[in-house]
């Protein structure tokens, strides 16, 4: 093969429970954008016969999420006849013996990573794909990728759910650096865990993490997506890779403040927002009191 195609996303959270929006009706809402958001993703790797759909990490909300919400994703990823699919459990979808990661029966094309002594090899797309940090300690695995040959002559992607190039604290998880995951000698690493866009590179290996598809909170601003991208072999019989953010979030949050001297009641307050009732966008407004 002289390319391998793929759509990389991360941090779904399906079912998140949205409890800060505190009315349950809202909540229910957000919770049916996010399964449209996946839906939107699977259309795309279908409909463009994707290769490869990676999900780093935090899939789902293992603390309430509903066997039927997984049905129905599992009934989705069946669907796709031409695209491996590949998911790597993270901080908010551990693997545990109860995980409908191990009780579910996914179907073939879904690839679950939860060894990371076990290399990956999608023989099709002649591909590798390596984990670090599913069980166990980060820098365990890491040694052990090191002491891996990493062949030039199969695409390699690492998949990985934790912080990069942070300070190394225990509210940072899985905290590695740029460095180390460079040394490695991937072709792509697709990062997971941080709700924001953020890419390293060198000239060898393109690192991504592309951030939340679908905005969780007010924490969480601007536009949202997910990464598509393809591995390439030159006529020069090198390696390059082409990997684009993509928008898709149908919800966006902004945070705004409003100055509201003279202001003598929330009527008044409501006024001077002039907001247009047709943006679909989510305000929280930070009232300044003079």
């Amino acid at each position: 093969m002289k390319q391998v195609s793929f759509i990389h996303t991360a941090d779904i959270h399906l079912d998140a429970p949205f409890s800060s929006l505190g009315d349950k009706e809202k909540a229910d809402i957000r919770r049916q954008e996010l399964e449209n958001c996946l839906k939107n993703i699977i259309d795309r790797a279908r409909i463009q016969n994707i290769n490869l759909l990676i999900i780093s990490g935090d899939f789902f909300e293992e603390s309430c999420v509903r066997g039927s919400t997984l049905i129905g994703a599992r009934n989705l990823f069946s669907e796709l006849y031409e695209t491996e699919v590949v998911i790597i459990p993270g901080n908010h979808d551990p693997l545990k013996e109860n995980s409908y990661y191990n009780t579910l029966s996914w179907s073939d094309n879904v690839h679950i990573l939860t060894d990371s002594n076990r290399v990956l090899f999608l023989e099709k797309f002649n591909t590798c794909i390596f984990n670090m940090g599913a069980v166990g300690r980060v820098v365990d695995d890491y040694s052990s990728l090191k002491e891996k040959s990493v062949s030039e002559n199969t695409f390699n992607i690492l998949v990985f759910h934790g912080t990069v190039n942070m300070p190394f604290e225990e509210s940072n998880y899985n905290a590695i650096g740029s460095k180390e995951i460079f040394d490695l000698g991937m072709d792509y690493v697709a990062l997971g865990h941080m709700h924001n866009y953020i890419r390293y590179q060198n000239e060898k290996c393109t690192v991504i993490n592309p951030g939340s598809p679908e905005p969780m909170g007010f924490d969480e601003e601007g536009v949202h997506g997910f990464v598509q991208g393809n591995i390439v072999v030159t006529d020069k019989n090198t390696k390059f890779v082409e990997a684009n953010f993509v928008p898709l979030n149908g919800r966006k949050y902004h945070n705004i403040e409003l100055d509201v001297t003279g202001c003598k009641s929330n009527e008044e307050i409501i006024q001077k927002l002039s907001i247009d009732d047709n943006i679909d966008f989510l305000i929280r407004i930070y009232i300044a009191l003079h």
